[in-house]
């Protein structure tokens, strides 16, 4: 990663009312202070213009470093996710923001064969998907890994609401829970939810 990362929000534009703004302020403002030792604070509330978001629900799309470097909108429409591939990946690898730069991501995600997303796994536990967080069903109650890559913005809102419940997923323990549940900014917590037995648990690095 070079000096000056550049960064990226998508932003969940709903009925044209802007989704868990304050958290996605939250993060992107931790990320420029750390990654650029600014403390001039952006709200993307004035820079996101509702009435460029014509439709149900809207992606906006917005790069930034220091400043912001552009924005998009764009229709979203939810992708089915029924299969899930097991990925290895580095150790040491760190992705703590949500950097503009997925190419080593990306790299891990043509690895997954037919299935339509990833578990990743680090040190033997898991992670996250390709496309956000996950969470994982036992008795009830939906734990979602302790230390992803990224702490997505609705994972925070989750574990705020005592909806989702923060613990260590060894990828020895997967299959002893019941269901899992992929969700992030533009997905909502139970829009896809996957069985178990839809894993492909065989070696891969």
């Amino acid at each position: 990663m070079d000096n000056h990362p550049l960064l990226i929000e998508s932003i969940c534009i709903k009925d044209q009312k802007i989704q868990l703004l304050d958290y996605h302020n939250q993060r992107a403002n931790d990320a420029r202070c750390e990654l650029f030792n600014t403390d001039e604070l952006l709200d993307f509330n004035n820079v996101i213009d509702i009435n460029e978001a014509k439709g149900t629900i809207v992606k906006c799309r917005i790069v930034y470093g220091e400043n912001i470097k552009s924005i998009e909108y764009q229709p979203y429409k939810l992708k089915p996710i029924d299969s899930l591939k097991i990925i290895e990946i580095d150790d040491d690898w760190d992705y703590k923001y949500k950097y503009f730069d997925r190419n080593k991501l990306n790299h891990y995600f043509s690895q997954r064969g037919t299935a339509d997303d990833m578990i990743m796994i680090q040190k033997g536990f898991v992670t996250d998907s390709y496309y956000g967080n996950f969470a994982f069903l036992k008795n009830g109650i939906w734990y979602t890994p302790e230390h992803p890559l990224l702490k997505g913005i609705r994972r925070a809102s989750l574990i705020e609401k005592g909806q989702i419940v923060e613990r260590q997923v060894p990828r020895a323990k997967i299959q002893s829970y019941e269901a899992i549940r992929i969700f992030n900014a533009m997905i909502e917590f139970g829009q896809i939810e996957i069985s178990i037995n839809s894993i492909d648990n065989s070696n891969s690095i």
